[in-house]
């Protein structure tokens, strides 16, 4: 080897690896055949979109003919509903002369062999050739009367199935035979068989793979070029859903064929706006691909021989770089060896929990190749892991996240860090958190700690934390409110808060030993299907039984969370919302219950943390009552004081009134003994 070769550019060294080679390979395939079928899609889609583009027109060419034979007929209709002998005939209800008309149109037009007159109310007065079964009778239920008395102009009806003649499909041409005035006095039926437009149909040509349907405005077949001609009308197979597919006049969809498991049938249809006949024209898959498949042969020829091409080249060059992988090899095994020892020493040193894997089945499962001391400390297993399932160790992983973690991380190469979860197994409990990367070598590392301690504990503080602050809402609105409902409205939302409950209520049990409820979550309201003036009512006087009874009939907690089976139920009323787990908390003042606060409906069921939580929520619950009730009768007690108060003040008003009269008296009755002593003692004075 050369110093040139020893010092070439490693720019080509990833080819020494045969797996490189074939991936290259593949890719190229990949990419080639990518832009191969590209191509070919795109030449495909355009011989396809030419080959819709023709079937839509045949589609509108046909169904122009088919209205050109039907306005044929029309026309003729109508040229003969305007003569005024027959104008005449109609008015007076001449048969005779009516069916010499008739017999005219007949010798004219051989094909219309089944006319019919009506009146203006639909009842048949005359017919060629004589049919004793319609005369008569009254056909103002059919389309085609309905639709002449509506439109004032020829109309085309459904098909149906004639019952006199050549039983077998037709469609009714009906013209109006009107009067001076311009009023409708008579019409004019024609019963057009299918027949007679499949000869029309059957003249125009047709390549292979391609097929002509013509139907009513309800599916009904009238020709159909795909299948044998049936008397009896059947209905289009594909008529409603093309219909709900695209409403438009021309359009085309496509649909399994029903004779040939594997085709598709491109199907192109008009509207014939006048008549409201649809012609579909349907192509076979194939003789679409018939038309590009020389096209495809030669792409796939030029691309197989650029293919060998390249990959010749990429086996030349893999062959030079070879012999320099070899020494490289060499080279990069004695740093192998020195870095393992190093690793192996640091690997069971570390204080994290460190675990190897390696993907097998394709990254369905992996296996253990390392576990440090830490690891095997943390999760209780042995040395004697290693080529081991991760499933088979770890059966707590089954069908969990840390899995799909794995699996993306060897995947993609991207490191991803797990949250914290509780891993659980027959053996242990414990809860951690997941760093995940992959090593150049394909193996995925979990780095992992247990954070039991610090997850619990972090648990309880935030537990704590929305206690204490469903607490203080609770004490906050005690102060503002007077209302006890608003109180208990204010404990039963945080108690909701707290336990991520669905529905709850708070209640009181009355003194007569009845259940009165004095809160219910605006949830439960809404869930409810019972008309809200009818539920408050039956809230209240309630009997004490049931599964909410038994807290106040035990006078402890209670935590059901299969309350189907549990044994004192006795069902919920009519229009009250499912009840798929509970969990109730009596209301105890000085030992006594005096109601109870009741939740339920959590995601997953109620444990001891939620009845913990609430029965702390209780007592301050209790506590806001009771301050409340206090408040209530200081409340009671200064009215009751001030209004004694104003009673004794108008009393000693009253008394003071009294005696003031009583003093005036007095005072008159002093002042005239003095007057009176005074005029004795003059008196006295005189006589002396």
């Amino acid at each position: 080897m050369t110093p040139e070769e020893n010092h070439r550019p490693e720019s080509f060294a990833w080819l020494a690896k045969r797996s490189n080679v074939v991936w290259l390979a593949l890719i190229f395939f990949l990419i080639l055949s990518a832009a191969s079928f590209f191509l070919i899609y795109g030449h495909y889609r355009d011989a396809r979109e030419q080959v819709f583009r023709e079937d839509r027109k045949s589609a509108k060419l046909i169904s122009l003919i088919v209205e050109a034979y039907l306005n044929e007929i029309r026309s003729t209709l109508e040229s003969y509903a305007s003569r005024p002998l027959l104008l005449e005939a109609v008015r007076r209800r001449d048969v005779l002369a009516a069916k010499q008309h008739l017999a005219s149109l007949n010798r004219v037009s051989p094909g219309m062999d089944s006319l019919l007159i009506a009146d203006k109310l639909g009842t048949v007065w005359i017919s060629l050739p004589d049919r004793p079964d319609v005369l008569g009778k009254n056909f103002a239920w059919r389309d085609w009367h309905r639709g002449v008395i509506r439109e004032k102009k020829p109309y085309v009806g459904d098909a149906v199935l004639r019952v006199t003649g050549e039983k077998d499909a037709a469609i009714h041409i009906a013209v109006p035979i009107f009067d001076k005035k311009k009023e409708i006095i008579g019409i004019l039926l024609n019963a057009t068989r299918a027949v007679e437009i499949g000869r029309v149909l059957r003249r125009a040509p047709l390549e292979e793979g391609l097929s002509i349907s013509v139907t009513d405005r309800n599916g009904t077949l009238l020709y159909s070029s795909r299948s044998a001609y049936a008397k009896t009308p059947g209905r289009y197979p594909f008529f409603d859903v093309v219909k709900k597919t695209t409403g438009a006049e021309l359009s085309t969809v496509a649909f399994p064929d029903p004779d040939e498991r594997g085709n598709m049938l491109h199907i192109s249809r008009a509207i014939l706006p006048g008549a409201g006949l649809h012609v579909f024209v349907e192509r076979d898959q194939r003789s679409i691909w018939s038309s590009v498949w020389s096209h495809l042969v030669q792409m796939t020829a030029i691309s197989t021989l650029l293919f060998l091409c390249v990959i010749m080249l990429v086996l030349y060059i893999r062959k030079r770089t070879i012999a320099q992988s070899a020494l490289e090899r060499l080279e990069t095994e004695r740093e192998i060896s020195a870095g393992r020892s190093r690793f192996s020493e640091l690997f069971n040193q570390l204080k994290s929990a460190v675990a190897i894997y390696q993907a097998i089945d394709g990254g369905k499962d992996f296996e253990i190749l390392e576990l440090n001391a830490a690891a095997r400390r943390i999760t209780k297993v042995d040395r004697n892991v290693k080529g081991k399932s991760v499933r088979d160790i770890y059966p707590g992983l089954i069908n969990h996240t840390l899995l799909t973690t794995f699996q993306n991380v060897w995947r993609t190469g991207e490191p991803e860090e797990h949250p914290t979860f509780l891993y659980q197994d027959d053996k242990q409990t414990f809860w951690t958190d997941n760093y995940v990367f992959k090593l150049p070598s394909g193996e995925v590392v979990s780095v992992f700690e247990d954070v039991t301690a610090r997850k619990l504990a972090a648990d309880k503080i935030s537990r704590q934390t929305r206690l204490l602050s469903a607490i203080n809402r609770l004490f906050a609105e005690t102060l503002k409110s007077r209302d006890r409902e608003a109180v208990a409205r204010t404990c039963l939302a945080a108690a909701q808060s707290i336990t991520n409950s669905e529905l709850g209520f708070i209640g009181e049990v009355s003194p007569d030993g009845l259940f009165n409820t004095t809160a219910v979550s605006d949830t439960g309201w809404r869930a409810c299907a019972i008309p809200q003036k009818e539920a408050t009512a039956v809230l209240q006087n309630m009997i004490i039984r049931g599964v909410w009874g038994q807290v106040i009939l035990r006078q402890q907690s209670l935590i059901v969370n299969d309350p189907g089976a549990f044994p004192d139920r006795v069902g919920i009323p009519a229009g009250h919302p499912p009840l798929t787990s509970f969990l109730g908390v009596p209301l105890k003042d000085e030992g006594k219950t005096i109601g109870m606060i009741a939740l339920a409906n959590r995601a997953d069921g109620y444990t001891g943390e939620q009845r913990e939580d609430l029965e702390e929520l209780a007592v301050s619950l209790v506590e806001a009552l009771r301050r409340n009730k206090a408040e209530e009768e200081v409340r009671k007690m200064n009215l009751e004081l001030e209004k004694r108060v104003v009673e004794r003040t108008e009393d000693l008003a009253a008394k003071t009134a009294e005696l003031e009269r009583i003093n005036r008296v007095f005072v008159d009755r002093e002042l005239k003994m003095r007057e009176l002593k005074a005029r004795i003692a003059e008196l006295e004075k005189k006589e002396g």
